[in-house]
């Protein structure tokens, strides 16, 4: 205890931040410790004791939620769809956006510049204002109730913000380790694949978890495309326990939320690691 009280004297504002990493932690994991308490009570329960622990258990709650044989809200099948969905629309879009970023940050060729600056204009416009044209569209090449369609709109929402983090990533990039690699008889192609991509992973990795947790939890967009029960995605999926049938299922709702939130703390916990050494230029190995 003393050294720990001498630690905390010598350094105080260490100690402050320590302190409010600690609580912004614990606030973080409140909800969730919250979220899986009310997943296991009853419906009566969740309204009667929010803010209490119930004994025992309702574990059936889960496999309830995941088979959806009494409400109709088939998890399984949307976490497939999802499984469907999501990664093929991650592969598209960091492999573009990875590929554009290099050709950006790397490369002066003509029309650089307004061609880039449209892309970044691109941000300013949200993907919802466009909904209606958007639906007619994907109608009329019969891309509705097609994984086709929502895919098409994933990536091409979130491409002009991952070309613009990868961009001002590779601008930075050392070309001492590209001219090396040239020198060596490496082609561009090759250089590109075998030295900027393999140092590039944090920012790629970073670009792959914010994409991924936007795709994950995305619902309008997912409604207006897939709108059919055998074709839906997890988010839009969860809507059926709403007032289904003249009754919220609270139980079932969040042993839902509990068991669609636990591929987004495992994606992150796979991949956190490679934005802290790819980050950096010291990272470089």
């Amino acid at each position: 205890m003393q050294r720990s009280r001498s630690w905390v004297a010598e350094h105080p504002w260490l100690a402050g931040i320590l302190l409010l990493l600690i609580i912004w932690t614990g606030n973080q994991l409140v909800p969730l410790a919250w979220m899986f308490s009310m997943s296991v009570k009853s419906d009566m329960d969740v309204i009667r004791y929010p803010l209490k622990l119930v004994w025992p258990p309702q574990l059936q709650n889960y496999p309830e939620a995941w088979i959806g044989d009494t409400t109709g809200v088939t998890l399984n099948l949307y976490f497939l769809n999802s499984a469907i969905v999501v990664p093929s629309s991650l592969l598209i879009l960091v492999g573009s956006a990875t590929l554009a970023g290099y050709a950006f940050g790397r490369f002066d060729f003509f029309g650089r510049r307004v061609l880039f600056f449209f892309l970044v204009s691109l941000i300013a416009v949200p993907m919802h204002a466009l909904i209606v044209p958007l639906y007619a569209e994907l109608r009329a090449f019969g891309l509705i109730n097609n994984f086709l369609g929502l895919i098409f709109l994933y990536v091409t929402s979130t491409l002009p913000f991952s070309i613009l983090v990868l961009q001002s990533y590779f601008t930075t990039f050392p070309s001492e380790l590209e001219d090396a690699a040239l020198i060596d008889g490496c082609t561009r192609l090759g250089t590109f694949l075998r030295i900027a991509v393999p140092i590039s992973k944090g920012p790629i990795a970073a670009i792959t978890i914010v994409n991924f947790i936007g795709m994950w939890n995305e619902v309008l967009l997912a409604i207006v495309v897939l709108w059919e029960n055998k074709v839906r995605t997890v988010a839009p999926g969860l809507l059926g326990y709403m007032a289904q049938y003249g009754e919220t299922r609270w139980g079932l709702i969040f042993a839902g939320l509990t068991i669609v939130t636990i591929p987004l703390i495992a994606f992150y916990l796979i991949f956190h690691n490679n934005i802290m050494k790819g980050a950096t230029l010291g990272s470089y190995r």
